[in-house]
């Protein structure tokens, strides 16, 4: 722990009156060896209540940068870890369905101009785990059939190439 982090975990102890023995002296440690603020410290140990687990939750959603909203659906069950995992849930399930794939299974679905070869070979594209930016752009552009099958044995072969270089890498390190 650095002399700046010990200062300041004194001034916190001192400022919100913990004992040695008082359980939100391990939330101020923890907080300040993370590297989270003063502010963000004082974020979690002024909650209103009493409860070392609920403030410890506020600690891991600043940590995590996970934003759980006053008027959260997530109710305040008696298993943490359950509770933990559904705001977790939620947070990255927002994230996840604005994924590019999404995207891409989103704009299939809207242009009525894309055949359904081309969109089988769209599939076969996200299959062959196609950068989504790559195939949303193949059929914004409407590319033909022929053209999408190209390009999805273009980019396997070339990850075919990039893994055996790694291969290689490795049994050379491990020969050595």
């Amino acid at each position: 722990m650095t002399e700046e982090q010990m200062s300041m975990m004194k001034k916190l102890i001192k400022k919100h009156g913990i004992g040695a023995t008082d359980g939100e002296w391990s939330l101020v440690y923890l907080g300040v060896r993370y590297g989270l603020s003063e502010q963000q410290v004082d974020e979690y140990l002024t909650l209103d209540t009493t409860e070392l687990l609920l403030k410890h939750e506020k600690m891991l959603c600043i940590i995590l940068g996970v934003d759980v909203a006053q008027d959260s659906k997530i109710p305040l069950i008696e298993n943490p870890v359950g509770r933990l995992q559904m705001i977790f849930k939620e947070h990255f399930y927002k994230k996840e369905s604005e994924s590019g794939y999404e995207k891409v299974m989103q704009y299939i679905i809207k242009d009525t101009a894309l055949s359904a070869a081309q969109i089988e070979q769209l599939r076969k594209a996200v299959e062959a785990k196609m950068p989504s930016n790559d195939v949303l752009e193949m059929a914004q552009n409407r590319k033909d059939v022929m053209e999408i099958r190209r390009c999805i044995e273009f980019y396997e072969m070339m990850r075919q190439k990039e893994e055996s270089k790694d291969k290689s890498k490795k049994s050379r390190r491990d020969s050595r």
